[in-house]
């Protein structure tokens, strides 16, 4: 009889004796003790009934025939066993319903239809100031992608024929794509008037539903960062219809702060924003001595090495 049978065996005589006692079932036979077994629970008569491939028979008519019978049938029901044994371990090895699953969804979204195109912005008019914002060094894929169409309508196998390399790139390439898509931009993104790749923020005072006056702000006012057309003091919309600027804050009452920002040294309270390599980029990180994994090993040979040179 198979090993994986006679371990189920020992596992159901195991049961019994934890059941009825130590002798429950030490002058059975494996067979007998199997026959019983599935004799008195049926679940598992089902279980095995197609393993067993029993058409005909019962299970535990089969069982008892290899025990009591001829030779000739007890050598067939041992066939009919091991055929069982052979069967379980080509079940086992099947793929799972999850695999398969996952498989078939990787399969799939390289066939999804691609998104709507978003219109271009003031700050980010084309392709190519598109790459040199979110920086990686995506600026020197600048002509293999053609327009803005292209840009936000190439598929990752599109870009890869084009020579948009390592895979890195592209995935960085799709995720800011995906977020510009969702209007999620970097600073200087939601400028309005831009002239050259240059955006100016000046602070003014805007309605506010409440407040009192503060040394640095009018009864019922408030401060905040907008945008301005190049080299004027107010912004183009009524007071009332302005944003703030995204990403930026007022300090001290009349300095502009924010990433990338640089103030107008001969117009106070004005800064200026500057469309330029990296200003959106997502900084990767960098490994010391090694990375985790190879930090303590890095280490203890620059202590070998250095005592090897102190000592002389």
């Amino acid at each position: 009889m198979c090993e994986s049978l006679r371990g189920m065996i020992e596992s159901w005589r195991c049961g019994a004796a934890l059941r009825h006692g130590p002798g429950a079932t030490s002058s059975s036979s494996d067979s007998d003790f199997l026959a019983g077994a599935l004799s008195r629970n049926s679940t598992i008569r089902e279980a095995l009934r197609p393993q067993l491939d029993l058409r005909s028979f019962s299970t535990h008519r089969r069982l008892h025939l290899s025990t009591t019978s001829s030779p000739a049938i007890r050598a067939t029901t041992s066939l009919g066993v091991n055929m069982f044994a052979r069967r379980s371990l080509s079940v086992k090895a099947l793929p799972t319903t999850t695999s398969f699953v996952q498989t078939q969804l990787r399969c799939l979204h390289a066939k999804v239809d691609a998104k709507d195109i978003p219109k271009p912005t003031p700050f980010v008019p084309d392709s190519q100031t598109f790459l040199t914002l979110i920086g990686r060094k995506m600026s020197q894929h600048a002509q293999k992608i053609p327009d803005w169409n292209a840009l936000f309508s190439l598929s990752s196998p599109q870009l890869r024929e084009l020579g948009v390399e390592p895979a890195r790139s592209r995935r960085y390439l799709l995720h800011w794509r995906n977020k510009f898509r969702q209007g999620s931009f970097g600073i200087g993104g939601d400028l309005t008037d831009v002239q050259d790749g240059v955006g100016e923020l000046k602070i003014v005072e805007v309605p506010a539903a409440s407040g009192t006056a503060t040394l640095t702000s009018s009864p019922g006012m408030r401060k905040i960062v907008v945008n301005v057309p190049a080299g004027q003091d107010k912004p183009s919309l009524p007071l009332d219809k302005v944003r703030p600027v995204q990403g930026t804050k007022v300090i001290r009452s009349n300095l502009i702060s924010g990433p990338y920002v640089e103030a107008i040294k001969e117009r106070p309270g004005t800064a200026k924003i500057v469309a330029k390599d990296g200003l959106w980029e997502i900084k990767r990180g960098h490994k010391i001595d090694g990375g985790e994994r190879r930090k303590a090993e890095v280490r203890y040979k620059r202590r070998v090495e250095e005592r090897k040179t102190t000592r002389g």
